[in-house]
């Protein structure tokens, strides 16, 4: 599928409405964890943003009179609180996280100014004039907060700009930008991308240093919406990651920023687009429609270990590193409505914990065997046996000498990290027998003939089996039992228990009374 300028360059200026998952891992040094809804709402959530902490994350909700309303939330989803109203997306934190960037619309017919508020939404500060017909206010900040680079343009021609962040020291830096850019690491570059409706979109490095630009390939981007780390750019500001649809399909690929090192990440039927770096710049996580939907992805950087984060039949969009680089924010249409979540990502080297037991239950002292079914090779064994003792053998014996109920668990270790499965009253152990002593009772104990006994067995040290005596030369083996007296006279009533640890009787002698009609 070719890449339609056009398209590229709206889903620029709406960032809000970029469309590019449950929880499934494949084979690969990543694998996805816990799938956690962190906002959602009917009128839809989306376009998740990490502050630099990690601690919260921004987002559209919905719509105001003339844009969407940005919003923020703690990244467990409590503490959602509404920060501005009619946002025209584009909203970010700076990069030491004190304040956060925003697009604002100011009339119905489609101006809008950037601004700035302090993290905590006060302080609201307009840093751009409210403009209409103005092609885009496109942005990103420099590594140290101070200042902010920006495209500003008409009839598809842009500038490149920068201004201070307290709204000094406005002024021009590079001309022919009209698409999305990314400062480098070390603030000495800015990669810009430069369309036009007849032809591939192409990206650029600006030499701030030089005060000079120079073209690199062909391709396009994803924004740098997350400040404080490059995204686009590796970490140490070498090389870049981009889609482009050169060989037909939409294809990712990496390339040093002196133009040499172009490598094909990705090679498929599929589409792959927006790919970012992760904040260790050791994984790019994208998105690909290689199963049929819009899930996302993540490799190493050298396009190996491709890795399927998500699969849904929804929609998975705009995927977001956090800081430590151990969850990945993006947003959905699962459930019927858009909605924000975060994905935790685990080592795939990392062991699952797995065990059994023969026996789970019997009488004290009860010896189990248990036996560590764990897979991905785990190196160390800690055993729980739920009476306070332990272990750390791989596979050990354990004797329970009480009764009760037992909680077991079994934490298991390797170079990747560690898995904890902890089952719930796995064990049951039972007092141990002893020899059973004989006691009953029966209802009524006189009467008329016939005269129909209930017998209940009450003895204790848990019997196994039973022998009833009526005394009129009738016996029974149930436990409880009913019997049916025809004649008059006194009878004497014995029961024998008995189990594996011995036998008793107990005998009542003239227990039973019948009298005639």
């Amino acid at each position: 599928m070719k890449i339609n300028p056009k398209l590229v360059y709206l889903s620029i200026v709406f960032t809000f409405l970029i469309v590019m998952a449950s929880n499934v891992a494949a084979a690969g040094t990543l694998e996805a964890g816990k799938l956690t809804k962190v906002a959602s709402n009917v009128a839809s959530d989306s376009n998740p943003v990490w502050s630099p902490n990690g601690k919260e994350i921004l987002f559209a909700k919905g719509a105001g009179n003339y844009g969407a309303n940005l919003y923020k939330v703690f990244s467990d989803g409590s503490g959602e609180k509404k920060l501005a109203s009619d946002t025209y997306g584009g909203y970010t934190w700076s990069p030491d996280g004190s304040k956060i960037s925003y697009y604002q619309f100011t009339d119905e017919v489609g101006s809008y100014d950037l601004s700035l508020m302090n993290a905590d939404g006060t302080k609201k500060t307009q840093l751009l004039n409210p403009v209409s017909n103005l092609f885009f206010y496109i942005y990103s900040w420099f590594p140290s907060s101070s200042k902010i680079a920006y495209v500003s343009g008409v009839d598809n021609i842009g500038s490149l700009y920068e201004i201070n962040s307290d709204g000094s020291n406005n002024h021009e830096i590079g001309v022919n930008v009209n698409g999305a850019i990314a400062v480098s690491p070390d603030a000495s570059k800015i990669l810009c991308t430069n369309w036009d409706w007849e032809y591939p979109q192409e990206i650029y490095v600006q030499s701030l240093n030089q005060n000079s630009g120079y073209y690199l390939t062909n391709g396009s981007i994803f924004p740098q919406t997350q400040s404080w780390q490059p995204e686009v750019w590796s970490p140490n500001g070498k090389k870049i990651v981009y889609y482009s649809d050169e060989n037909g399909n939409s294809d990712i690929y990496t390339i040093k920023t002196d133009g040499t090192g172009k490598t094909q990440l990705t090679s498929d039927s599929a589409n792959d687009e927006n790919p970012i770096f992760s904040p260790d710049g050791k994984k790019i996580v994208y998105l690909s429609d290689k199963s049929g939907n819009e899930d996302i992805w993540v490799m190493d950087t050298d396009g190996k270990n491709k890795v399927q984060l998500t699969t849904d039949s929804a929609t998975d969009s705009y995927p977001e590193w956090s800081p430590d680089g151990k969850k990945i924010a993006f947003y959905s249409e699962r459930g019927g409505d858009l909605g924000i979540y975060t994905l935790t990502l685990e080592d795939g080297n990392k062991p699952i914990a797995d065990f059994s037991a023969s026996p789970t239950s019997g009488n004290a002292p009860l010896k189990v065997k248990f036996m560590d079914k764990s897979s991905k090779s785990p190196t160390n064994w800690k055993w729980n046996f739920g009476d306070g003792k332990t272990s750390t053998v791989k596979n050990p014996v354990y004797t329970y000498n009480k009764a009760g109920k037992y909680t077991v668990s079994l934490t298991v270790k390797n170079a990747a990290g560690t898995s904890t499965k902890t089952i719930k009253n796995y064990i049951t152990v039972n007092a141990a027998p002893t020899k059973p002593v004989a006691a009953f009772s029966a209802s009524p104990r006189s009467g008329k003939t016939p005269l129909k006994v209930q017998f209940t067995d009450k003895s204790t040290g848990s019997p196994t089996s039973w022998k009833w005596s009526f005394g009129d030369g009738t016996y029974s083996t149930s436990k409880s039992p009913a019997h049916t007296y025809s004649k008059a006279g006194k009878y004497t009533v014995s029961l024998t228990v008995k189990n594996t640890k011995g036998s008793n009787t107990k005998t009542m002698a003239g227990y039973i009374t019948v009298s005639k009609k």
